[in-house]
């Protein structure tokens, strides 16, 4: 099997194209090669960000998207403590236009 910088990058991003965000992160723990390969390849599921409270996967991984990350959603009810830990995550991300946070009215 061809190491990954071997193929040319147009099939890389179409193999790619065929993972979802939990994915990608997977590959980005294979090596350092795959951590630098995968995330340009993935830059279009990681323009616009929903995250939940639950979301400690995501957000332990955002560092290696940042570059590509545009609008980021906080949904659900996040504490206090739980947004600040987001928010610092989120503080080397400089290209985000739009950060909001949602949180579910009770009723």
């Amino acid at each position: 099997m061809p190491a990954l910088h071997s193929l040319p990058p147009e099939i890389v991003t179409n193999i790619v194209s065929h993972l979802d965000r939990n994915d990608c992160i997977t590959c980005i723990g294979v090596c350092q090669q795959w951590r630098r390969a995968i995330p340009p390849c993935s830059a279009s599921l990681w323009t616009d960000v929903a995250i939940a409270t639950n979301a400690d996967y995501i957000l332990d991984h955002i560092p290696y998207f940042a570059p590509h990350l545009r609008s980021v959603t906080l949904l659900s009810n996040f504490g206090e403590n739980r947004l600040y830990q987001a928010l610092i995550k989120l503080q080397e991300c400089h290209r985000i236009d739009r950060l909001r946070k949602l949180s579910r009215s009770r009723g």
